[in-house]
């Protein structure tokens, strides 16, 4: 299976959304925006659906890099990143019940230790 997501990067900080506690998988962890993979998709135009139906936040697919790779027990994930002019407020769908902007020293708890490691490649 193949999951992916999109770091938005502004200045020095990066969207984060934390997970509803009800959600089966990763309850109140903090993540970027991400989802599986659908048949016959990239993982890019994934990054790129997800975050627009978990934040209804667009961007566009030939602005945005990948980050790296993450093998998980559940597969694979593809972490993409894109920087963006401005801060946006995220309408979050119900699988998030938070969101914030962090600088790379400051992020929040609790978070995948893979996922902190590539966004501190992209961030420093």
């Amino acid at each position: 299976m193949e999951f992916a997501g999109i770091a938005l990067l502004i200045k020095d900080h990066v969207l984060l959304c934390k997970r509803s506690p009800e959600m089966e998988k990763y309850p109140n962890a903090w993540s970027v925006p991400a989802g599986h993979v659908e048949v016959g998709e990239t993982t890019l135009a994934c990054a790129v659906r997800e975050l627009d139906e978990e934040t209804h936040i667009s961007v566009l697919e030939s602005a945005t890099k990948l980050a790296g790779v993450i093998d998980k027990k559940e597969g694979m994930f593809y972490l993409y990143y894109t920087e963006i002019p401005k801060f946006h407020i995220p309408i979050l769908d119900c699988e998030h019940v938070k969101f914030g902007y962090f600088k790379i020293d400051k992020l929040p708890n609790p978070m995948d230790p893979d996922m902190i490691i590539l966004l501190k490649k992209i961030m420093e």
